[in-house]
């Protein structure tokens, strides 16, 4: 036994430095289940803050909306009673209501009434907390004549302007919708006239005793106080809060400016999803998983953001989105830290890994592959050539080498007794050694040597056997080189057949120039041995259906060819 055999130590203890390894991969397996569960809880408190913001906007802007409704009620109430009035103008008791109910209402704009003749009055509340009432009428002319007053802390009224202009209440989206209605409504969001501040209406229609529409009654919203709203809210440090219509236009925004006036005419109208300037609304609204659910992804620069879009009612017929956005980072920040550094440490890890396993595949891998890949030839019967022993440092790889070289010496012994070419044909031809057979086409080749007889009287047996090893040697490498298979020896005479066990295209001609071949042969022998002057080859060949395939006892058969005719159950006639 070699040195490195004598040292060689158990497979099973080598193993040990596999540990390592497992404790790599466990750690692997704990840290990405801690990840995906520290992943969904936190994906669980993102949603549960996404539906808390969203519900306080909501509940917010449903509050303070829903002021208006019963104040809309009450002045329809108060204006019925002065129904009869012809010119509303002229009723200082209806004045006095609208700025009563201004200076009840903080969050009120405007408290108003407009008449079927056209006429309005209504009270309106500046930035500066000044109160303001506005009546106009049509006049003759078709102008609208506006004159303003302004109210004191005491009630005193001061004339503050007068002018012309086309105001008509009776074409304002608020009057056409309560009317058509026939009851309380909340128009869409739109521009206040002549201020280019976005604004919602509550409005309700008021009716003569005999049913005949007498005007409309409104209270006015400016929407830059729902922006204060969103402004206090805020779903992490770096989110946004926003409301939006049905159609995309933004309601309330904590930083942009909602009126786009570029190409919308005096009025202006809101900033919708199509002209807002802000890329990150638009990387908001054109989100393409939005649509799909509430809470969705999205790309906003180099980063990923969280959308939230939710619907809340604020009448029966008026529905608004509130709507939150949101780095991801922001809530994922600590987990993407404590990934960074598990990764850290699992390359380092991995490279301590991948040095043990490139030492597990020098002494383990490659000697085992090799005595693979010999196992492999040994049972293709490719056993010419002895391969060297493997050196490994483990004893079950050693004494495994050692079992395929002296099974692959013992088939090398057997090969000395079988045809090999023939034996490797019929493995890869898929056949079972079985007994059996089937009949085919071939040609089959017989030769003797005419003067053998003779020869081998002057001749020492262990010399006849020489040189008769080395004329079947150069017979059978002639009769293999034009795809021959070698049968049988039968004293000086050779048998092989073509056509079997594959197919050989032509083999009728292939073994005639065998034959050529191997007389060829034996001419050139006999030029450089003198003991084969006398000798000269009777060579057969015949064609024909011959049954083929193994031939004899269940425990030793032969791979042959028999005549299936009778005629050809004969050995070939041989010339002299």
């Amino acid at each position: 036994m070699s040195d490195v055999g004598r040292r060689a130590i158990s497979y099973r203890l080598s193993l040990v430095v596999v540990i390592p390894l497992l404790i790599v991969l466990t750690g692997a397996i704990i840290a990405v289940s801690s990840y995906v569960t520290t992943k969904q809880s936190i994906d669980a408190l993102t949603t549960q803050i996404f539906d808390q913001t969203s519900n306080e906007a909501a509940e917010a802007t449903r509050a303070h909306m829903k002021q208006a409704e019963p104040v809309v009620d009450f002045l329809v109430s108060a204006i019925g009673e002065h129904a009869s009035t012809t010119d509303i103008t002229d009723d200082d008791t209806l004045v006095t209501e609208l700025i009563d109910v201004l200076r009840a209402n903080g969050g009120f704009e405007w408290a108003t009434f407009g008449d079927e003749h056209g006429s309005f009055i209504g009270a309106e509340r500046r930035k500066n907390n000044e109160i303001r009432t506005n009546k106009s009428r049509i006049g003759a002319d078709g102008k609208t004549h506006v004159v303003e007053h302004v109210i004191a802390p005491d009630g005193t009224r001061t004339v503050a302007a007068e002018n012309v202009n086309d105001y008509d209440p009776r074409k304002r989206p608020y009057y056409t919708l309560a009317s058509s209605e026939k009851g309380r409504v909340w128009t869409p969001p739109y521009i206040f006239f002549n201020e280019g501040m976005p604004g919602i209406t509550c409005a309700a229609p008021v009716y003569m005793k005999d049913g005949s529409l007498r005007g409309v009654v409104t209270v006015d919203f400016g929407l830059e106080i729902l922006s204060e709203f969103v402004r206090d809210l805020h779903v992490s440090p770096h989110s946004v809060v926003f409301l939006y219509t049905g159609d995309e236009a933004i309601l309330a925004h904590p930083s942009l400016h909602l009126v786009a006036r570029e190409g919308q005419g005096t009025q202006g109208a809101l900033v919708t999803r199509k002209n807002v300037d802000d890329p990150l609304m638009r990387a908001f609204f054109d989100a393409p998983s939005r649509a799909a659910s509430e809470r969705f992804a999205f790309d906003f620069g180099a980063e990923r953001w969280i959308g939230n879009a939710r619907a809340f009612p604020v009448d029966k017929k008026l529905s608004w989105y509130v709507a939150a956005a949101a780095p991801e980072k922001d809530f994922t920040g600590p987990l993407d830290r404590i990934t960074r550094v598990a990764v850290l440490f699992s390359a380092l890890a991995v490279a301590v890994a991948m040095l043990l396993g490139a030492w597990l595949a020098q002494t383990i891998a490659r000697p085992l592959a090799r005595i693979a890949s010999e196992m492999e030839r040994a049972g293709n019967f490719e056993i010419d050539e002895a391969a060297p022993p493997v050196a490994s440092r483990f004893k079950e790889i050693n004494a495994m080498d050692r079992a395929l070289l002296a099974m692959k010496g013992g088939l090398r012994s057997f090969g000395a007794y079988v045809p090999r070419d023939l034996v490797r044909a019929v493995l890869a031809s898929g056949e079972r050694a079985v007994l059996g057979g089937k009949t085919k086409e071939l040609t089959i080749f017989f030769s003797d040597l005419a003067g053998f007889t003779t020869l081998s009287e002057t001749m020492k047996p262990e010399e006849l056997v020489e040189l008769l090893g080395g004329y079947f040697d150069a017979m059978t490498q002639v009769i293999q080189s034009h795809g021959g298979t070698i049968d049988k020896f039968i004293g000086d005479a050779i048998m092989a057949f073509w056509n079997a066990p594959g197919d050989t295209p032509e083999h009728a001609k292939r073994a005639v120039e065998a034959a050529l071949a191997c007389q060829a042969k034996l001419d050139e022998m006999r030029k450089k041995d003198p003991r084969l002057a006398g000798l000269k080859a009777r060579i057969g060949v015949a064609t024909g259906d011959v049954l083929v395939g193994n031939i004899g006892a269940s425990d030793r058969m032969n791979y042959t060819g028999r005549p299936s005719q009778p005629t050809l159950d004969r050995r070939p006639s041989f010339p002299n």
